[in-house]
């Protein structure tokens, strides 16, 4: 049963009312409304510094009533996740998922919220984007509910993803070094094939030419597309994919999507790659666990509300999710962001709430 608070005034500035586990009424305002989501996935970054950030007695309760976040939900991911305090648990949270000739060593950027533009003039928003030594990217998404469109959705984030590979500088932003390649190349080419461009109006005008006119992203097209590096989305989906266009897809705990040619089942070099890990499908009881899988999805979807630990949270990466997973030992950029995103979270409840009893 989803609780319903009374909506606070403006002048929180977007604060909102959530509860504790005893269903307490907790006023989180002017305490926590004085921070964005996006300014603390940027202290979390920025970490471990505590930033001088002090809690209300209410935020206080709020987290004394909590013990372990739930990994599906955003506030719990992403508290986890994004920060690079737990970069190893995000490494090997990537590795069980990829196929076992793909690993990796080293994330060297995570980036929290990568917002992309959208064709309605919004954004889209994705959970985390990070990227390996290899410069390959990864997208890592939380859903809870599946829909009718999903499996497009996500081609879609995978397809903005890969694009982010292509972004260069803008020439207002390029170095002087790299505008002065850009003109040893244009004097290399017209010495190179200066019979064959003489005759060329360009010819004679290129040595006019002034650094900040040269606009250098042709000079890099024959190799533009050599710079893309594989993408992986992997979605950790709560419930069972539902059918699009009348294809039902993924009925099965873990799928891998990739291009390939249709009558060989040749694969296409590595472009972008899709994954999901359905823990509708996932039924195991903790001593029934016997893989890294195993044991990611049965934290993923039970760490929550778990009570009795299962025996192999000594495993020692388990026994690091546990520890990182516990609130009590968030620090307090950590706990901030916790508090406003479960804040943000409850509002938006209360919202669809209204309008769904009220119209």
């Amino acid at each position: 049963m989803v609780k319903k608070f009374p909506t606070l005034p403006p002048e929180y500035s977007g604060a909102a009312r959530t509860a504790d586990n005893a269903g307490n009424n907790v006023n989180i305002n002017a305490t926590v409304s004085g921070y964005s989501t996006e300014d603390l996935l940027c202290l979390l970054e920025d970490g471990p510094d505590d930033f001088g950030i002090d809690f209300s007695e209410d935020e206080l309760r709020y987290l004394d009533s909590q013990v372990y976040v739930d990994l599906l939900s955003d506030p719990g991911f992403k508290t986890v996740f994004c920060s690079p305090d737990n970069s190893d648990l995000l490494i090997a949270l990537i590795n069980v998922m990829l196929p076992n000739d793909r690993h990796v060593e080293k994330i060297i950027n995570i980036r929290n919220e990568v917002a992309s533009p959208s064709i309605d003039g919004g954004r889209v928003i994705m959970d985390l984007t990070c990227i390996d030594e290899q410069g390959r990217i990864f997208d890592i998404e939380v859903q809870k509910v599946s829909n009718d469109s999903l499996f497009k959705r996500f081609v879609n984030y995978a397809c903005k993803t890969y694009e982010l590979g292509l972004r260069r500088p803008t020439d207002a932003d390029s170095s002087k070094s790299d505008r002065r390649n850009v003109r040893d190349n244009i004097k290399a080419m017209k010495d190179e094939f200066a019979n064959e461009i003489m005759q060329d109006e360009f010819a004679n005008e290129i040595d006019e030419i002034d650094d900040a006119e040269i606009d250098v992203r042709p000079l890099y097209r024959p190799s533009i597309y050599s710079r893309l590096k594989p993408v992986y989305v992997i979605v950790i989906l709560k419930s069972k994919p539902m059918p699009e266009d009348g294809v039902t897809y993924g009925q099965r705990l873990f799928s891998h999507y990739t291009l390939k040619e249709y009558s060989t089942n040749e694969f296409a070099p590595s472009t972008i790659n899709i994954i999901f890990a359905s823990l509708g499908f996932f039924d195991k009881k903790p001593g029934e666990c016997t893989t890294d899988l195993d044991r990611w999805c049965y934290m993923f979807k039970h760490l929550g509300k778990m009570k009795n630990l299962p025996s192999w949270v000594e495993d020692k990466v388990m026994a690091r999710l546990l520890s990182a997973s516990r609130v009590a030992n968030f620090n307090k950029v950590q706990k901030k962001l916790y508090i406003k995103m479960s804040m943000d979270k409850e509002a938006l409840i209360d919202d669809l709430n209204s309008v769904w009893n009220f119209g």
